[in-house]
């Protein structure tokens, strides 16, 4: 369980409209979990997030490289982003 310090807080009018990972394919709703190994790595993942006027952002964590890319828009699973 996450401590309520690790949690990440958003702005009232951004929402997560989904998360898609390599393994766990997409996921949306209440319950979306993103899994990290004990190394710290994850899975090849992106999270999709809207704003209440529509705008969408998607954030991709990639594998092993330890990076985080930002991209304006709904970023689809098999962008090339998330080898990079």
């Amino acid at each position: 369980m996450v401590s309520r310090e690790e949690r990440l807080t958003m702005a009232d009018t951004v929402m997560v409209q989904d998360v898609w990972s390599w393994f766990g394919g997409p996921q949306a709703g209440d319950a979306i979990s993103i899994r990290f190994n004990k190394n710290g790595y994850v899975e090849p993942t992106i999270i999709h997030l809207r704003q209440e006027d529509g705008r969408e952002m998607s954030v991709i964590l990639t594998p092993f490289l330890g990076k985080v890319k930002v991209e304006e828009g709904y970023a689809p699973p098999e962008t090339k982003a998330l080898f990079q």
